[in-house]
């Protein structure tokens, strides 16, 4: 058992504090999905970087972790009685009216900022909806991005802070750390590509404008390494990943 889960426990009852504990922890592991997001994707030179490696494989990465995140907000606020969500610390604060009130405002405020999200995860991720889908649909989905999300998780936000004011006279953060992630990735990513651009500058200064392959086996022939096949092939999809950022319009 974490110190933290033992903490809440402590502060707040057996039952009242795993619950907490629980929804704190949905909640941090959708912070955390959201930072990701904008670390990966929230900047269009990086995204010019990452199109320029790999484009197929990063827009799935971008697909699957932006409906990830959207199961993570929906499920804070989801409606089955059994489901965990926010609404279920409520039933904690019976002989606490006034937090019950601060707590419930900021649930169903949740309720209605999550609304066009949780349609989107209805309609198109854990269902498919056939009227949308063969374009029959009369009910247009509604705009969904990082902004409207992030508002669910700052009404989530505060209703843990308003429980752990009460409850254990500490506020909780609207933030989360944790180890390199996608950071990490992007920075090695970099470091590649640099390292690459540098390497394709002298097998050809002028490699932006149309790698000259001959000048690429030249090289190879001055490493010693002019056996054809498998090393020239990868020597010229690097020089080519070169080319690309190179080309890039964000100068990525």
């Amino acid at each position: 058992m974490s110190d933290l889960r033992q903490k809440h426990i402590d502060a707040l009852g057996e039952s009242f504090g795993k619950v907490y504990h629980a929804v704190w922890t949905d909640w941090c592991s959708a912070l955390v999905r959201y930072k990701e997001l904008k670390q990966l994707f929230g900047d269009q030179e990086q995204v010019a970087l990452l199109n320029a490696v790999a484009p197929g494989f990063f827009g799935d990465v971008q697909q699957l972790f932006w409906q990830d995140f959207m199961l993570h907000v929906t499920r804070l606020t989801d409606r089955p009685k059994r489901a965990l969500k926010i609404q279920s610390l409520e039933r904690f604060l019976k002989n606490d009216p006034e937090l019950l009130k601060q707590v419930r405002e900021h649930r169903e405020a949740a309720d209605k900022a999550v609304a066009p999200v949780a349609d989107w995860r209805n309609r198109t991720i854990a269902h498919r909806d056939r009227l949308l889908a063969t374009g029959n649909s009369r009910e247009a989905l509604e705009t969904v991005n990082l902004k409207v999300c992030k508002q669910v998780l700052d009404h989530v936000h505060a209703v843990l802070d308003a429980i752990s004011l009460r409850y254990m006279k500490s506020s909780v953060a609207n933030q989360i750390f944790y180890p390199p992630r996608s950071g990490g990735v992007v920075t090695c990513l970099k470091r590649l590509v640099e390292s690459v651009q540098y390497i394709a500058s002298i097998i050809d200064p002028n490699y932006a404008a149309g790698f000259d392959a001959a000048k690429g086996r030249a090289f190879l022939e001055k490493l010693g390494r002019s056996e054809p096949g498998e090393l020239q092939i990868r020597v010229f999809w690097l020089m080519n990943i070169a080319r690309r950022c190179t080309e890039s319009p964000e100068g990525g």
